[in-house]
């Protein structure tokens, strides 16, 4: 149920042409592939290494699954050699606007967008229900002139706690309706290539269920900053109370991760954000 390596793997006799159910109203497509993701693989960074194909399947990869978890968006495949997409050290990422940057190339027919950024990933951790993080996120054009897009969540309760940060001086997202715990705590996880990568910024602009305006929040042992500019220079954990009120952070992966894959991101970050 967690991101998975793929090393030395052959893949035999799959369809190289799509493949029909007929039911008793209409076809539908049940084409055999591959790879997909499913549980923690959706929602984490997977490894792809020595991976063949005979015959060349009708698709290689597919990301158009439904699923319960609204933030498998987040998901991520290095493709290390470029066996599933020719693309030598490019990421595979399901085709949501989240997604998609500078250099991003969209394929419909395996609902993916191939790129080659570096990605990592936030995980809020509230200590309620570890399924029901609820939030909204935003990714936004760093000079301003850019749209945003956002990722908001269908409903409370339903299955969210993480989402991915392209690693971008480029881009910062905006957290709103952020909901804390019972001891107006949230534990903060980074995720991320190798050990001094930093986030890009995020902002909280609101909390959802304590009175706390984000002004108030602190992020524990992390240092406190006077402007924007210096957030952006920052080299470790770092925060800063916009003029407005927001709460905005960048996180440094400090810690090498233990029992990982060579290719697999080696490094996190723990914190804990707090209302004061």
């Amino acid at each position: 149920d967690g991101p998975w390596v793929l090393d030395n793997v052959h893949f035999a006799e799959y369809d190289s042409d799509q493949v029909f159910f007929q039911t008793s109203s209409n076809m539908i497509e049940m084409t055999p592939t591959p790879i997909t993701l499913t549980g923690g693989a959706e929602r984490f960074v997977n490894v792809a290494k020595r991976v063949t194909f005979e015959p060349n399947p009708y698709r290689r990869v597919f990301h158009g699954l439904p699923n319960n978890w609204q933030d498998s968006y987040s998901a991520a495949t290095f493709d290390l050699y470029g066996d599933i997409t020719g693309n030598p050290g490019s990421i595979i990422r399901p085709k949501d606007e989240m997604n998609n940057f500078d250099g991003c190339t969209g394929y419909e027919k395996e609902k993916i967008y191939v790129c080659n950024y570096a990605v990592g990933h936030v995980r809020l951790n509230n200590f309620l229900v570890s399924n029901a993080q609820n939030f909204d996120v935003a990714r936004l054009d760093a000079s301003g002139n850019g749209p945003s897009l956002d990722h908001q969540p269908s409903g409370i309760g339903n299955y969210l706690n993480k989402f991915s940060v392209i690693i971008s001086d480029l881009i910062f997202y905006q957290l709103s309706n952020v909901v804390f715990g019972n001891n107006n705590n949230i534990q903060v996880k980074f995720s991320s290539d190798a050990v001094g990568d930093m986030s890009p910024i995020i902002e909280i602009q609101s909390v959802a269920n304590i009175f706390c305006p984000p002004s108030s929040l602190r992020l524990l042992n992390a240092v406190q900053l006077n402007s924007v500019a210096e957030l952006r220079a920052a080299t470790q954990t770092s925060f800063f109370i916009t003029i407005d009120g927001r709460f905005a952070f960048r996180l440094e992966a400090d810690m090498q991760r233990v029992n990982i894959s060579p290719e697999a991101p080696q490094a996190m970050y723990t914190g804990i954000l707090q209302c004061e």
